[in-house]
């Protein structure tokens, strides 16, 4: 019977085992199982990013118009709903925000975002237009934001060298605090970024004139003039500053290019005129002076370049002259004052006697020297720093106040009469 019951049992078990090899799925079965799964799950990815392409191009149509609130709910469905990995939501929501006036919710945006895409440049370009934004604002927290602004453009251009609109926005600030080297170098950071910004380059040629760099100023006029060849300012000041970085056939080549496409500018004529005069070719100097004078006759700044050049010649009654006549259009001229003292001092460089300079000397220079002083003052803007070149330049030839006692005790009937 224990023979039976074991040989009855193992009959079942084989029974059993092959029952379950039986309804065990084969190989290929295995295959179009995992098939079927992987093909379900793109077709749930294509479904899902289809929708994000959708809500993602309706926000922006919406954004594009201006229709803000409208663009608001697509981004947030992108964001809450069906990808928050995709960056360009972050940016239209929190932009949207911002435009709408509703700043908290465009930093919690921004932050947000920075949080999950620390190398998204352009989350930081947003944020530093918020915070500027903020400092219009809230005028007693101005420099902080400004701080803050600062801090966001920069990261934004780190991550992004080809991102202009974040160095022009470091220079601006940094220009605002009169930060001048600073702002140079963003300005030199968003022309590298954009070799086209006209802005930059127009900012950068202020600066570089402001210090006195005419290679710079050059080189911002030659990139200004390759930008846009139809405005002649551009080519006019070119050629200023090409005669200033003494390329002078180069200056006159295209101040002759300027002046035959712009023959009534009176400015390409007096350019022309400076250029020849500080090449000492005074002939030259004075045609192209005299036409600048026909087309404008009562400006003021060509009748004292004119009355300069006529003192570089040594001929002061036409100096005096033409002073004269730009005083009577502009009494309070501070060119005038400076014209006036080179006068003076060509003057007494050539009453210097053969035996070398003496007291009477020194008190006719003293003359000069008091009339550089009346431009030096902060109304006199440009012009103040040039008399101050002069006013350091006299300084050697200025008499003690021992000399000036000693010659007026000899010379009394001369006292108050010197500068005459």
């Amino acid at each position: 019977m224990k023979k039976y019951l074991i040989l009855a049992l193992s009959f079942a078990i084989i029974i059993i085992v092959g029952i379950s090899c039986a309804s065990a799925p084969s190989a290929e079965e295995i295959a179009a199982q995992e098939e079927a799964r992987r093909n379900a799950e793109q077709a749930r990815k294509d479904s899902l990013e289809l929708e994000v392409r959708i809500a993602l191009s309706l926000g922006r149509e919406y954004h594009k118009n201006g229709q803000y609130r409208d663009a608001i709910p697509h981004f947030r469905r992108i964001i809450e709903e069906l990808n928050p990995e995709e960056e360009r939501a972050w940016k239209y929501l929190a932009d949207c925000y911002t435009r709408l006036g509703q700043p908290d919710s465009a930093f919690a945006v921004y932050t947000q975002g920075i949080e999950k895409f620390p190398k998204a440049g352009y989350l930081h370009r947003g944020l530093g237009v918020y915070y500027q934004q903020m400092a219009g604002e809230f005028p007693d927290r101005k420099d902080e934001y400004l701080d803050s602004a600062l801090v966001e453009y920069k990261r934004a251009y780190e991550l992004n060298c080809k991102d202009c609109y974040s160095a022009d926005r470091c220079a601006d600030l940094h220009l605002a605090r009169a930060e001048l080297d600073s702002a140079i170098l963003w300005y030199r950071a968003a022309v590298s970024a954009d070799s086209n910004d006209a802005d930059a380059w127009e900012k950068l040629a202020e600066l570089y004139h402001y210090r006195g760099n005419w290679n710079g100023v050059r080189e911002a006029y030659r990139s200004l003039h390759r930008i846009a060849p139809e405005n002649a300012e551009y080519l006019l000041e070119l050629g200023r500053a090409l005669a200033n970085t003494n390329d002078y056939e180069n200056a006159v080549a295209t101040l002759d290019e300027y002046i035959a496409a712009n023959p009534e500018d009176y400015r390409g004529y007096q350019y022309m005129g400076l250029i020849h005069a500080a090449n000492r070719k005074y002939t030259e100097a004075m045609k192209s002076f005299a036409e600048a004078e026909k087309i404008a006759p009562d400006n003021v700044k060509l009748l004292l370049d004119m009355a300069d050049t006529y003192v570089d010649m040594k001929q002061f009654g036409s100096a005096e002259r033409y002073l004269n006549k730009a005083r009577r259009i502009d009494p309070r001229s501070c060119q005038a004052i400076v014209v006036e003292g080179n006068l003076c001092v060509a003057k007494a460089r050539a009453a210097v006697p053969e035996e070398g300079i003496g007291v009477r000397e020194k008190l006719g220079f003293e003359c000069c020297y008091n009339i550089y002083k009346r431009a030096d003052h902060a109304g006199c803007e440009k012009w103040q720093a040039v008399a101050r070149i002069k006013l350091d330049y006299l300084d050697q030839y200025l008499p003690t106040e021992q000399e000036r006692k000693e010659f007026f005790f000899i010379h009394p009937e001369l006292e108050g009469k010197i500068c005459q």
